[in-house]
């Protein structure tokens, strides 16, 4: 008996350790088919070796290492985060994990048996509701789906203006799902019965057939496009690193000489512009030293002397400008914080303004203010941090000659839905004022570039970002990154100053995203709850009729 015992234990462990191999081939394949890594084609086999374990007989160990797994992916994927807030980097990455962890537990109990879809199409639906559901709470998390690894892949994401980035994922896992399936049925059933074959064909012919289709439908859309010349536009990239921003903007008056190098560093690198004959100037995401609005004392404006300088720069340049920064506003004995885009189109010194609509969870605002749990939250923030921003309530679009033009903030690029407003509003083009400084030199920026790439192709509209370290570029309504902000002697993309001026190439095309939005996932989600529902009933059925 004992060694019955052990024979069994042993045998347990090793397929354990099979199963930890598995699973940690499908993370680091992941992780290198990110943006920064740029090794795309792997999204396409990364989750193979997990949804064969899936398969398997020991099924809720399969579960546990696809949950092991998907956690090692994220903590390695959000490392960026590590250094700013050890605890959010934890739980994050704990967070965006629960996805796997929900997808294992639902393919496994839906897939079993007697399904009812195929699982070159079940295992699509589950991933993409997974996905679906991790990215909504508290404003969501719309990053890192496996759509977004392919950004540089033209021809694949054109199919992006259809069912958004989730349509791109769902070409994505259905091929790893068809490779999973015949692995499966071929290794380690032998292609037992003609049933099997014939899934193992169907499966492999579904895959070539959906791929070929999105192969052609972006052929023949980046063929038809016909881009038309906007406006010229010179976006300023100072590369101020982010402790020294925080370090002056806590106190100015007390390091007025840091506060001049940074402000010097955007009017140097601006100057050289008053000799070109751009439309627009800007610079990013809270570039100024004081706020722009309601930052005063009894004895000082120090928003007035701040737009005095904006009001200089203005002049100088002859033509508008834009620049991110803080507005103040006095409310019951407090202070509320905007993070917003200030557009001076005229050289009166008047100004219009785009209010951050979404402020960022944990980071620039904490959920549930004045419970527990935003306690509990900004214990573990770093010291002397405060997410105290407030957050817009307004669509606002510019007028720039004849150009209609919106502004998001920071990561408001990776949001579909508010960029699918803007676009519906009459949004001919985008500007992004963003500062990823928080983040150095990480892959954080590439990725973060990646997701914007998606908001020109959904909507058919060119995007013009300004970055405070990278990466300050064009993308124009294909999805093409047409230029960016580089060292032109290391190649150096991340952490460099320089001026980009570019000309925004207009697209007058409609889409069938910007009518539907998110209609595509949510439909996935819809499908993937109708599938346990009706498992649940079916089980309750067959319990009514054994009593």
């Amino acid at each position: 008996m004992n060694q019955r015992a052990e024979t069994q234990k042993s045998s347990f462990w090793r397929m354990f350790g099979v199963y930890l191999l598995l699973g940690s081939a499908s993370g680091v394949m992941l992780w290198l088919s990110l943006p920064g890594f740029e090794l795309w084609y792997l999204s396409f086999v990364s989750l193979v070796p997990i949804l064969v374990m899936l398969q398997g007989r020991h099924g809720k160990t399969a579960v546990l290492v696809t949950w092991l797994s998907g956690s090692g992916y994220y903590f390695a994927t959000v490392s960026w985060l590590s250094h700013l807030t050890p605890p959010g980097w934890v739980a994050l990455a704990l967070y965006l994990s629960l996805g796997f962890l929900l997808f294992a537990i639902l393919a496994r109990v839906l897939l079993q048996g007697n399904p009812r879809l195929p699982y070159a199409v079940g295992i699509p639906v589950l991933w993409l509701a997974a996905q679906l559901l991790r990215s909504l709470p508290l404003g969501g998390f719309d990053w890192y789906l496996l759509g977004h690894n392919l950004y540089r892949r033209l021809v694949l994401i054109q199919i992006a203006d259809l069912f958004g980035v989730f349509g791109v994922s769902f070409v994505v896992i259905t091929v790893s799902a068809v490779i999973a399936r015949i692995i499966h049925l071929g290794i380690w059933r032998g292609f037992s019965d003609r049933r099997d074959r014939g899934e193992a064909v169907l499966g492999a012919v579904y895959a070539v057939l959906l791929v070929l289709a999105s192969f052609t439908y972006g052929t023949f859309r980046l063929a038809e496009a016909d881009l038309k010349p906007g406006p010229t536009i010179s976006v300023v990239q100072g590369n101020i690193p982010q402790d020294l921003k925080e370090f002056v903007q806590s106190d100015p008056n007390a390091h007025l000489d840091k506060a001049r190098h940074m402000w010097e560093t955007y009017v140097t690198l601006t100057r050289p512009l008053t000799k070109r004959t751009d439309d627009l100037v800007v610079w990013p995401e809270t570039t100024t030293t004081f706020a722009l609005e309601g930052d005063r004392t009894a004895k000082h404006d120090y928003s007035a002397f701040e737009r005095k300088r904006i009001l200089s720069i203005r002049r100088e340049l002859d033509r508008p400008f834009m620049v991110g920064s803080i507005r103040m506003v006095p409310e019951d004995n407090a202070l509320r914080y905007y993070n917003c885009a200030y557009y001076f189109h005229k050289d009166d010194g008047s100004f219009e303004r785009y209010d951050k609509i979404y402020p960022v969870p944990f980071g620039e605002i904490v959920p549930f203010q004045g419970t527990w749990f935003a306690e509990v939250v900004e214990f573990f923030m770093p010291e002397g941090y405060q997410a105290r921003l407030s957050a817009g309530t307004e669509l606002k679009l510019f007028k720039l000659k004849a150009w209609t033009f919106a502004a998001n903030v920071c990561y408001e690029d990776t949001k579909p839905s508010l960029n699918r407003a803007f676009c519906r509003m009459g949004a001919q083009f985008i500007v992004n004022l963003t500062n990823d400084g928080w983040f150095r030199e990480t892959a954080e920026l590439d990725q973060h570039l990646a997701n914007s790439v998606f908001r020109s192709v959904e909507n058919r509209v060119a995007q013009v970002r300004a970055t405070n370290t990278g990466i300050s570029a064009f993308i124009n309504s294909k999805g093409a990154i047409t230029s960016h902000i580089e060292d032109r002697q290391t190649g150096k993309h991340r952490r460099v100053k320089g001026v980009l001026t570019d000309t925004v190439m207009l697209d007058d095309r409609s889409t069938l995203y910007a009518m539907i939005g998110e209609l595509f996932s949510w439909v996935m989600l819809s499908v993937a709850a109708l599938w346990v529902l009706t498992r649940l009933i079916g089980r309750v059925v067959r319990l009514f009729r054994r009593g």
